[in-house]
């Protein structure tokens, strides 16, 4: 984690903790605060600050997340012993918060100590733990940062093991590529193509160390941009051009300078020393291969110290001086047996070998109990077919029935409309002949009446004969 800047001073920063109401807030912000420090006891002094806090709060996040803080932050600082202690309160106090995300990070770190120490048998057993916690919690970027650091730690232990390394660097870049965790792949790609330059496929690693190159520069990453850089100089001088990989073991050193970066210095400025001796030039060998050997001691770099010693024998080896060239390479072979033992090598195997076997017993445990499921499954699925059949039979009887009801309605229904329409039809023929009739009698009336003298003037008439013959 980059150094943060605080404007005002870190000052500003020390009460914001106490004002947070959040106890995840508060757990970040003493997280930030021992960032901000650029000294060593400043950091552990707001540490201790905020674990008392957090235990005054009983605020269980925080206390696991500034103690494995502290472990990274030890770690950086060359503070082996201490980021170890770091790391044991780190592993409790995730314990207690259930965090099983901040114990793979604790072990994580750890690996990463035991590492740089050389001791890549409690390295990898850490990375394995690192794993184990992050498949739990379905971590993806810290199960792939572990595959990618175990892969390392095969590619670096005694014999070497690229096959296994490339297995685990493959998963890794896998995942990563999978998350859209460009850094991190960026790391995978320049370590795959260390493997590469080791084995003298320089195509391949071309590829592989061009893909990191391009993943730094992208994200600005120099951390990624200086091991890219390391590696590509480690190319030219297996190739003998050593001009060039002066001039890249140089930049690698800067930028590691730059970034306080002490495991990367010792092994830029060792390199620098066998590229100097190479082209005859021992007094600036000399001189990186001291500095080299007395930050290793300083810092307890154990895994850079042999190839420093080894240098300087290289070193009065140029310049004639045999007898001191054989007491800097019997240093080397002491270390070097006291580092990479048989046993270590051999435990580290094992270690790797019950990982995958208790991974495998796991993942057939988990296959059982998936083909109990499915068989359940498959049980409900039928007991549910049956019902389902059932209903549906049911259902079709209920609706054969509402069907012939309805048919049998829409029958009658259409006889009625039938009988309807014929009786409206006979109506309409009696009305149509009654008025024919009634048509027939009116016009009979109208000729009778034309025809028939009226009987007023009968009456008329008959009133005037007899006036006429009664005056005869």
């Amino acid at each position: 984690m980059p150094r943060i800047i605080i404007a005002g001073g870190v000052d500003n920063l020390i009460f914001l903790p106490s004002k947070s109401k959040n106890a995840i807030d508060k757990a970040n912000l003493y997280v930030k605060l021992i960032y901000s420090v650029s000294q060593y006891d400043s950091a552990v002094l707001y540490a201790n600050r905020g674990l008392a806090f957090s235990e005054k709060e009983k605020n269980l996040y925080g206390l696991a997340f500034i103690n494995t803080t502290m472990v990274r932050l030890a770690a950086e600082f060359g503070k082996y012993e201490e980021a170890l202690s770091w790391g044991e309160k780190a592993i409790k106090t995730s314990n207690s918060a259930r965090n099983d995300s901040m114990i793979s990070k604790a072990h994580y770190y750890i690996g990463y100590i035991y590492y740089t120490m050389s001791n890549f048998e409690k390295a990898a057993e850490s990375y394995i733990n690192s794993v184990r916690f992050a498949e739990k919690c379905g971590d993806l970027k810290s199960i792939a940062a572990a595959y990618n650091v175990l892969g390392l730690t095969f590619a670096t232990k005694k014999p070497k093991d690229y096959v296994k390394a490339l297995e685990y660097y493959f998963k890794a870049e896998e995942i990563d590529r999978k998350i859209k965790s460009f850094r991190d792949m960026g790391f995978v790609f320049l370590r795959i193509g260390a493997v590469y330059v080791n084995l003298s496929e320089f195509e391949k690693a071309k590829i592989y160390l061009d893909k990191a190159m391009h993943l730094g520069d992208s994200l600005k990453d120099f951390s990624v941009q200086k091991w890219t850089i390391e590696t590509y100089a480690g190319m030219y001088k297996q190739l003998k051009n050593y001009n060039s990989a002066l001039l890249l073991y140089l930049k690698s050193l800067n930028i590691s300078r730059n970034l306080q970066e002490w495991p990367g210095i010792v092994s830029s400025a060792t390199s620098i020393a066998d590229i100097y001796n190479k082209m005859g030039d021992s007094k600036n060998a000399m001189l990186y291969a001291d500095s080299s050997i007395n930050n290793c001691i300083k810092f307890k770099i154990y895994s850079a110290l042999g190839h420093a010693y080894k240098c300087k024998s290289s070193i009065f080896i140029t310049t004639g001086d045999f007898k001191n060239a054989f007491r800097w390479y019997k240093l080397a072979i002491d270390i070097k047996d006291s580092l990479f033992k048989k046993e270590n090598s051999e435990n580290l195997n094992e270690l790797e070998k019950k990982y995958e076997t208790e991974k495998k017993e796991k993942e057939l445990t988990e296959k059982k109990g998936e083909l109990l499921i499915q068989k359940a499954d498959n049980e409900k699925q039928r007991v549910q077919r049956n019902f389902f059949i059932a209903g549906l039979s049911l259902l079709l009887v209920f609706l054969f029935f509402v069907f012939r009801s309805y048919r049998n309605k829409k029958r009658a229904n259409e006889i009625i409309t039938k009988q309807k329409q014929e009786v409206e039809v006979k109506n309409k023929l009696i009305e149509e002949k009654q008025k024919e009739i009634l048509d027939s009698i009116h016009y009979a009336k109208r000729i009778q009446n034309a025809l028939i003298t009226q009987e007023n003037y009968i009456n008329k008439t008959l009133k005037r004969l007899m006036k006429t013959n009664f005056i005869f």
